[in-house]
């Protein structure tokens, strides 16, 4: 006998004996059918169909996020978020300007990840997310990485100058004060 599948697209594809070994999909939702030809030429009635969601897209990373923008020392929340439900392949390493760190990741629902990272004086530069490989259920793996996550500044800001600008009374000046970053400042007197 003849066999015929059917997909979506209604492309019929034509194969011997009862049993298909091998069917073409598209990405996404694909539905199959099949039915009989026997050797008058009657057909019989269609099957029931069959559907079957082909995932060929590796999943990608949403967002790496810290719990800070800037930090020198401390430990940093940091959150990725996944297309999709994943499973960790390769653990996760987070790198400086000099160094990297494993990263043990916690899951809340496979699709988004958490995790605590401690920063030390020693540190310094950009954290960035050295790299993780991550598969989904369909499994289509992706090796991922981000640029910066936060930026490790361990280094003190140089010293204030201070100057007067005005003198208002015999008792009371207008200081000026002045530094290579902009940053709060305090004055002690």
């Amino acid at each position: 006998s003849l066999d015929a599948y059917t997909r979506e697209d209604q492309t019929a594809i034509d194969i011997s004996g009862v049993t298909a070994s091998e069917v073409t999909l598209s990405e996404g939702r694909n539905e199959i059918r099949a039915w009989f030809l026997d050797a008058l030429g009657l057909w019989s009635s269609t099957s029931s169909v069959l559907v079957v969601t082909a995932d060929f897209t590796a999943p990608t990373l949403l967002t790496a996020v810290a719990s800070c923008a800037q930090i020198s020392t401390g430990s940093v929340a940091v959150t990725l978020s996944f297309s999709e439900a994943v499973s960790v392949v390769t653990g996760c390493a987070l790198s400086w300007d000099g160094g990297s760190s494993a990263l043990a990741l916690s899951a809340s629902d496979g699709q988004t990840f958490t995790a605590t990272f401690s920063v030390t004086a020693v540190m310094t530069g950009a954290l960035n997310l050295r790299e993780i490989v991550v598969r989904d259920a369909a499994a289509n793996s992706a090796t991922l990485s981000t640029s910066t996550l936060l930026t490790i500044d361990t280094t003190a800001p140089s010293a204030p100058t201070l100057s007067v600008s005005a003198a208002v009374s015999v008792d009371v000046v207008t200081l000026s004060i002045t530094g290579a970053e902009d940053l709060a400042a305090y004055i002690y007197v």
